[in-house]
C-alpha cells in the first residue's frame, strides 16, 4: 500500500504540501496538542494512511483533466494539492472526532462515490454520495457531517464500556484516539471478510430521484404542500360558503330514487333537477341503512351539503318494488354514484366517513380516482380524543350526570380534563363542539324497522340524515382550523387523506369458498367438540354420591333429582279395578306389559323432565317441545346435546387445572383455582354445619397437589415435618384422642403451619372464601384483579391453554376438547365480522371484487388507524380454523402486492431520540447502539441482552422492551414476569424488575431538574419525559400536538404520565406511516409507477400495483423508507444516517397479504395450502441490492437528472 503511495507520489514534495496545508487542521492541532497518543496531521497521514491502492489510482486520475493551465509546473503543483487534499479528506472522513469539511468535491466516479464510511463508533454510514442526495449542499459544494467533540465521544464510549456493548477486542482502549486507530484499521478487514458471506450495506450503489427543494426538509415540505393543498381549499371554500346554505335545508324532500339537488333561491324556494350525481367537489355527506333490508349492506337513502346546495339520494329499491324483488346479493348498482375522477380533486367529509365511502360505487374501480375523504371524527380524535382508561371514566360522569342532574366539583378535582373532551360519537360530538343537541330518536327505524316503514317516514328519515350533515358540517367548520393550528405541517393531512383510501381486492369464488370451508370445518369441529363434551357429562352423570363427594371439581353440583308423581284420584281408582280384576292369569306376558301401558291413566298429565337424573345434567338436555328455541334450527338428538364451552359445568367436568391446581367456581368471585395451605388446624376442626365448604374433600385436594412443585402463592416456609409424615402424625392423633382434647388442639398447631400467602398473589387471594385446608386463587383477568374472569375456556386464555398453564388433569378426551377448542377460537370471535364484510364484485369482471376497510384514519389519541376486521387480523396459524383470512386479500390477474414491515419502527425512534439528547451521535447510547448494531443470531440485540439480564425468554423479553418504552413502571414489569414465570415470587420479580430498570432506564437523580442517569435507555427516557412534560408535547418531526385531554395542565394529578410518555413515540410512527405515505405517492408520479395504496396494518405497507412496475415499486419502497428515516435524523438534528436502517430489510411481492412471501398458509380449513388450494404460488422477498440489481434495466438517467451538487 505505502509502495503504491511512493510510486505515485514525490515524496518530497507531498510533505511539503501536507505542511503547508496544515494550518487547515488548527483546530484539531489545539484540540489534540495535548493528548499523548497525538500525532500531527502530516505525521498521521504518513504513518497510518488507511487508503486502498485502486482508489488511490482513481482520485489521481479523477483530477487530471482539470490541468488546462499552460505551464506544466502550475499544472503538476496544482494536481498536488488536489491529490493531497483528497487523501486527506478520505482519512479524516474515517478518523477526526469533529465536522469535517471537505476542501474539495468527491470524485464523481460511483464506485468511489459509494465507498463505505463509518462514524466513530464503527456503524456504517450512508455513503459520500448517498449523503449527499439526501440531505442536500451547504455553500458553494461544502457539505457538512456532523460528529461529536473530542469530550462527548469519550463520555460515549465510556457509556457503551460500562454497559458491556463495545467489541471485546477494544476493551482494553482507554483513549479517544487509539479506538479510533483501531477501527481504521479493523473495518475494512470486517467489511472484506463479510462480502463473501452476505449482502453488505457498503455495496449498495444507489442514485434516487431529485428531491423537491434544496435538501430533505424542503422536500417534505413541498410533497405535504403538493398532495393537501388542493384539499385543504376546498375544505376552506365549503366552510367558508356552505355557512349561507347549511340553514336553508329543505322542507320537503323529492320521493324519487337516485340524486336530486336543491339550490336555494333569494326568494327562499329552491330549484330543484334530478342529477346523475353532486355537482360540486366538496361535500358534507351521510348514509343510511335499513338493517332488515333484503339485501344485507344496501344503502336506503343519502344526504349532502356542498357550498352551493343540498343533495338527496334515495335507493330505486325504496321505490320501485319490481326492481330487484328477488334480489338477495348486494351489486355496484345498489350502490351510490359519485363520479370520482382520476384527474380532478374532490372531497367527501364526514363522521366516521369510512362507513360512509363504503357505499359510494365508483370507489370500488380498480384504478385510484382523486377522490378524498375527511373524517370529523378522526379530527375530534386528533384534538381533544381520550385513552381507553379516560372512556371509560368519561363514560361513567356522563351517566353519573344524566341520573344525578350534576356532579361535584370536588369529585372531579385534579382531572379538569374530563370537561376538555367527549365521546366519539356525533351526538356527544356536537353538543361538545357545538353546544347544541341532536336527536337521535329516528334511527330506531333503520335498526328495526323495515323497507315499508322507511318508506312511511320518508320525509322525518331524510330530515334526519340531513341533520346529521348540518352536525357534521358546524363539527367540521369549528374544528378544522384548530387541526391546522395543532398539526401544522401538511404532511399529516396528506397522509390521513391517503389513509382514507383503503383498498383489498379479492376473487369472489375464493372469498366465498373460504368463508364455506372455514364454516364446513368449524361445523365438524364443533360436533366433534359436542360428542366429547356429551361423553364427559354421560360418564359424570353415572357417578355414585360417594364419587360425587371425592371429586375436587363436582362435589358441589346440584344432584338434586325429580320423581314420577302419580295423581291420587286416579291412582285408587285404578287399584280398585285391579283387584276387581284380579282372578285373571297374572302370569299371562301380554297382562303384565298392557298393566306397565295402563299405568300412565294415573300419571300426571305435564310428567316431570328426565326423573332420577341430577339436576346439573337436566340441564344440559333438550325436551323435544323446546327444541326449535334452544338448538337454534340444529337437530334435537337426546342426551346432553346443549353442553357448550360456555357453561359453568364444563371446566368441571374436564377436570381444568391451572399449573396442576384444580379450578373452582365461586359465586361471588368467579373462576378460581384452589390451593392446599396446610392449616391442619381448621381442616381438623371442620366447619359448621350448613357452612358451603362442610363436604369440601380436602384429603382428594391434598392428595391431587401433593406431587406439583411448591407454590409461588404461598410463602416458603421450612416444616417441623415432612408431609406424608405430619399427615401420619395427625391421623394418629384422631385416632387415639377425642376430638374435644386441648391437647389435640396444642398437638395440631405444633405439627403444621398455615402457609402465607405470597404479596404477588394478594390481589388474587380472596379471604372471604373459607375453604378448611385450601386457599381459592382468583384466575388472572386481562384487566386486573378487580374483575372476575367468567369462563376460563375463552378467547383470553387460549394463550395460556397453548402453553399447558391451563390444562386438563391425566384425561386425553379433556386435553382433545382444549385442543378442538382452541382450534374453534379464531371463527368462533371473527366469523361474524368477516361474514359482515361488503364484497363487492366488479362491472367489468364478476368475478373479481374489492372491499373498502371502515377504517377510522386516526381512531386512538396517537392517532393510530382503527378498523374491527383488517387491521387486527392475525396471522395465520395451522391450527385455528379460517386464520387464513388475510391470504383471501388477492390481487387481480396482471397486478401483485408490494410491501415492507417497517423494521423495529418505534425501537428505532426512541432509540433516535436518545442520541439527539445525548452525543448527537448515532449508535451514542446503550439503547441505539444495540438497536443498530445488535444482532439476533450473535444474542446482541436489545431483546436477547434483556433476556439474558434476568433470564427469560426473548420473546418475553420483547414483549417487556416494548412495554417499558411505551412508559410502563416497575410494577408493570413485576407483574409481568410473574405472570410469565410462574414459580417466581414476588421477592425475586421485584429484584429482577429493579435489575432491568437499573440497567436500562437508570437510576432517578437531580440536578435543577429530576432526570435519569446511568441506563442505557437513560437519554431515550430523558427525551421523551421532555417532551411529555412541556407545556405543550409536540411530536419532535412533524410538530403534531397532543390531544387536549392529554395536555399537562388538564392533569393535575399527574393520572396520565404514562401515556404522554407512550404518545410521544406511537405519534411519532404514525408521522413516519405519513411521511412514508406521501413520499411513495411523490414516487408513483415520479417514476410512471401504476398502482395504488393499499393498507397499512401496525407497521406495514402494502400497495396493489402493475405487474410490469413492481420492481419499480419495491425501489420505491427503499428510497422512501431512505427518506424517511434521514428526515427524522434531520428533524433532530443529526445530519446523517446509519445505512443498516436506510433500507428496508426485504420488500415483499406478492399476490396475496400474508407474514412471509413462502408461507403456504395451512390450517383445519385450509389443509392443502394456498399453492393447491388457490393456486397462489410463494412470493419473492427482495433486499435492498436484489432491489437494485432488479430494477438495473430501467433508464436511471432520464429519472434522476439534475443530481444536486
Amino acid at each position: 500500500q505505502f509502495e503504491e503511495f511512493d510510486r505515485v507520489f514525490e515524496f518530497p514534495l507531498i510533505l511539503q504540501t501536507v505542511l503547508t496545508l496544515s494550518c487547515t487542521f488548527s483546530h484539531e492541532h489545539q484540540l489534540f496538542s495535548n493528548h499523548k497518543h497525538y500525532h500531527h496531521p502530516a505525521t498521521i497521514l504518513l504513518g497510518h494512511l488507511p487508503i486502498n491502492p485502486s482508489h488511490l489510482r482513481a482520485y489521481i486520475k479523477s483530477f487530471e483533466p482539470k490541468c488546462n493551465h499552460s505551464k506544466e509546473d502550475d499544472c503538476e503543483t496544482m494536481l498536488t494539492v488536489a491529490k493531497t487534499s483528497s487523501l486527506l479528506n478520505l482519512f479524516y472522513n474515517a478518523q477526526a472526532p469533529r465536522v469535517i469539511r471537505h476542501i474539495s468535491r468527491p470524485p464523481s466516479s460511483k464506485t468511489l462515490g459509494q465507498e463505505p464510511r463509518y462514524n466513530p463508533l464503527g456503524i456504517e454510514m450512508l455513503p459520500d454520495r448517498l449523503h449527499k442526495q439526501v440531505f442536500g449542499c451547504e455553500g458553494d459544494g461544502v457539505w457538512h457531517i456532523d460528529q461529536p467533540n473530542r469530550n462527548n465521544l469519550a463520555k460515549c464510549i465510556q457509556h457503551l464500556r460500562r454497559h458491556d456493548l463495545l467489541p471485546k477486542q477494544l476493551s482494553e482502549i482507554d483513549t479517544v484516539y487509539e479506538y479510533h486507530k483501531h477501527l481504521s484499521n479493523t473495518t475494512q478487514d470486517v467489511t472484506e471478510k463479510s462480502q463473501t458471506t452476505k449482502t453488505v450495506p457498503g455495496e449498495v450503489v444507489i442514485d434516487i430521484p431529485r428531491l423537491e427543494g434544496k435538501d430533505i426538509n424542503e422536500h417534505f415540505n413541498q410533497l405535504g404542500r403538493k398532495y393537501s393543498d388542493g384539499y385543504k381549499k376546498l375544505a376552506c371554500d365549503i366552510i367558508k360558503n356552505g355557512s349561507s346554505i347549511v340553514d336553508r335545508m329543505p322542507k320537503e324532500w323529492v320521493s324519487k330514487s337516485g340524486w336530486t339537488r336543491y339550490e336555494p333561491k333569494a326568494d327562499g324556494n329552491f330549484s330543484i333537477s334530478h342529477v346523475d350525481s353532486p355537482l360540486e367537489k366538496a361535500l358534507i355527506f351521510d348514509v343510511e341503512t335499513c338493517m332488515n333490508d333484503s339485501v344485507e349492506h344496501a344503502p336506503t337513502m343519502a344526504v349532502a351539503l356542498s357550498e352551493k346546495a343540498w343533495y338527496s339520494w334515495t335507493s330505486h329499491r325504496l321505490f320501485d318494488d319490481r326492481i330487484g324483488c328477488d334480489q338477495q346479493r348486494l351489486k355496484l348498482q345498489d350502490l351510490i354514484p359519485f363520479q370520482s375522477s382520476q384527474t380532478e380533486e374532490k372531497l367527501i367529509i364526514g363522521h366516521n366517513v369510512g362507513f360512509d365511502r363504503s357505499f359510494l360505487r365508483d370507489q370500488y374501480t380498480l384504478k385510484e380516482t382523486k377522490t378524498k375523504f375527511l373524517d370529523t371524527l378522526s379530527i375530534h380524535m386528533c384534538i381533544c380524543g381520550l385513552t381507553g382508561l379516560q372512556r371509560a371514566v368519561k363514560l361513567a360522569h356522563k351517566r353519573k350526570t344524566r341520573d344525578e342532574g350534576s356532579i361535584d366539583p370536588e369529585e372531579i378535582e385534579g382531572s379538569s380534563w374530563i370537561e376538555r373532551s367527549s365521546l366519539n360519537n356525533l351526538a356527544d360530538v356536537y353538543e361538545f363542539h357545538c353546544g347544541k343537541k341532536i336527536s337521535k330518536d329516528a334511527r330506531d327505524v333503520f335498526i328495526s324497522g323495515t323497507m315499508d316503514d322507511v318508506r312511511e317516514n320518508y320525509q322525518s328519515l331524510m330530515t334526519y340524515c340531513a341533520d346529521d350533515v348540518k352536525a357534521t358540517f358546524e363539527v367540521f367548520k369549528k374544528l378544522f382550523s384548530t387541526f391546522s393550528d395543532r398539526f401544522p405541517h401538511s404532511v399529516t393531512l396528506a397522509g390521513m387523506l391517503e389513509m382514507s383510501t383503503m383498498y383489498l381486492p379479492v376473487h369472489m369464488n375464493n372469498w366465498s369458498r373460504y368463508i364455506e370451508r372455514s364454516q364446513e370445518t368449524f361445523d365438524e369441529y364443533e360436533r366433534r367438540l359436542s360428542t366429547a363434551l356429551q361423553d364427559l357429562a354421560n360418564d359424570a352423570c353415572s357417578m355414585t354420591e360417594e364419587e360425587y363427594l371425592k371429586n375436587v371439581w363436582l362435589w358441589d353440583a346440584e344432584r338434586s333429582t325429580q320423581t314420577i308423581k302419580a295423581n291420587k284420584s286416579k291412582l285408587t281408582a285404578w287399584e280398585k279395578s285391579k283387584k276387581s280384576s284380579g282372578t285373571e292369569d297374572v302370569d299371562c306376558l301380554d297382562k303384565q306389559v298392557q298393566d306397565i301401558y295402563d299405568t300412565k291413566s294415573f300419571m300426571r298429565q305435564i310428567p316431570p323432565f328426565l326423573p332420577g337424573f341430577p339436576k346439573w345434567y337436566r340441564d344440559l338436555c333438550c325436551p323435544v317441545s323446546k327444541a326449535h328455541a334452544l338448538l337454534d334450527g340444529k337437530e334435537w338428538q337426546p342426551g346432553p346435546c346443549l353442553i357448550t364451552t360456555q357453561m359453568r359445568i364444563t371446566p368441571k367436568l374436564m377436570r381444568l387445572t391451572w399449573n396442576g391446581y384444580p379450578l373452582h367456581h365461586h359465586q361471588k368471585h368467579g373462576w378460581g383455582y384452589l390451593v392446599p395451605n396446610g392449616d391442619l388446624v381448621a381442616e381438623y376442626n371442620g366447619t359448621p354445619e350448613g357452612h358451603p365448604y362442610e363436604k369440601f374433600p380436602i384429603d382428594e385436594l391434598r392428595k391431587l397437589c401433593r406431587g406439583l412443585p411448591r407454590s409461588p402463592i404461598l410463602i416458603e416456609e421450612e416444616d417441623d415435618l415432612r408431609e406424608d409424615l405430619l399427615q401420619a402424625k395427625i391421623d394418629e392423633l384422631k385416632e387415639n384422642t377425642q376430638s374435644s382434647s386441648p391437647n389435640l388442639i396444642r398437638m395440631l398447631k405444633k405439627f403444621s403451619k398455615k402457609k402465607k400467602i405470597s404479596a404477588r398473589f394478594r390481589g388474587e387471594y380472596c379471604e372471604d372464601v373459607e375453604i378448611p385446608g385450601a386457599y381459592f386463587i382468583r384466575l388472572p383477568h386481562k384487566n386486573g384483579t378487580n374483575f372476575n374472569v367468567g369462563n376460563p375456556l375463552g378467547r383470553d386464555f387460549v394463550a395460556k391453554m397453548e402453553d399447558g398453564t391451563l390444562s386438563s388433569l391425566d384425561n386425553s378426551l379433556a386435553n382433545l376438547l382444549l385442543r378442538h377448542s382452541l382450534s374453534l377460537s379464531y371463527w368462533k370471535n371473527n366469523q361474524k365480522r368477516v361474514r359482515n364484510q361488503m364484497v363487492l364484485a366488479l362491472d367489468d369482471n364478476p368475478e373479481l371484487g374489492a372491499i373498502l376497510p371502515r377504517v377510522i384514519v386516526a381512531g386512538t389519541v396517537t392517532r393510530r388507524a382503527v378498523e374491527p376486521t383488517w387491521l387486527t387480523a392475525s396471522n395465520q396459524d395451522t391450527t385455528r380454523v379460517g386464520s387464513e383470512l388475510k391470504a383471501m386479500i388477492q390481487s387481480p390477474p396482471g397486478y401483485c402486492f408490494v410491501g415492507a414491515d417497517v423494521d423495529s419502527q418505534e425501537l428505532w425512534i426512541a432509540s433516535l431520540m436518545g442520541d439527539s439528547y445525548s452525543y448527537r451521535i448515532h449508535g451514542g447510547t446503550g439503547l441505539s447502539y444495540m438497536t443498530l448494531r445488535g444482532s439476533k443470531s450473535e444474542k446482541t440485540d436489545m431483546h436477547s441482552k434483556t433476556a439474558s439480564l434476568i433470564g427469560i425468554t426473548r420473546d418475553d423479553a420483547k414483549v417487556l422492551n416494548y412495554a417499558r418504552i411505551y412508559g410502563a413502571g416497575q410494577k408493570f414489569i413485576e407483574r409481568f414476569l410473574m405472570n410469565t414465570n410462574p414459580n417466581l415470587n414476588s421477592e425475586q420479580a421485584k429484584e429482577k424488575a429493579r435489575t432491568i430498570f437499573k440497567e436500562t432506564k437508570g437510576e432517578r437523580k437531580f440536578r435543577s431538574r429530576i432526570y435519569w442517569d446511568g441506563g442505557t435507555e437513560s437519554a431515550t427516557f430523558n427525551k421523551l419525559e421532555e417532551i411529555a412534560s412541556s407545556a405543550e408535547p409536540r411530536t419532535p418531526v412533524l410538530g403534531c400536538k397532543i390531544s387536549q385531554a392529554l395536555e399537562p395542565e388538564q392533569d393535575q394529578a399527574k393520572d396520565f404520565v404514562t401515556s404522554r410518555v407512550n404518545w410521544v413515540v406511537q405519534s411519532s410512527a404514525v408521522d413516519f406511516l405519513h411521511l412514508l405515505l406521501v413520499n411513495m405517492k411523490w414516487l408513483f408520479e415520479r417514476l410512471g409507477i401504476e398502482g395504488r395504496f393499499s393498507i397499512s396494518i401496525h407497521d406495514e405497507v402494502r400497495y396493489l400495483v402493475k405487474e410490469e412496475d413492481k420492481y419499480k415499486a419495491a425501489f420505491a419502497l427503499q428510497v422512501s423508507n431512505l427518506l424517511v428515516r434521514s428526515y427524522f435524523a434531520y428533524k433532530l438534528n443529526m445530519r446523517d444516517l446509519p445505512i443498516s436502517v436506510a433500507f428496508f430489510s426485504s420488500v415483499d411481492i406478492d399476490k396475496c397479504l400474508r407474514k412471509e412471501v413462502n408461507m403456504d398458509c395451512k390450517s383445519p380449513s385450509n389443509p392443502r395450502g394456498l399453492k393447491e388450494a388457490y393456486g397462489i404460488p410463494h412470493g419473492e422477498s427482495l433486499d435492498i441490492k436484489e432491489t437494485l440489481r432488479k430494477y438495473s434495466g430501467l433508464d436511471l438517467g432520464s429519472l434522476h437528472r439534475g443530481r444536486p451538487c
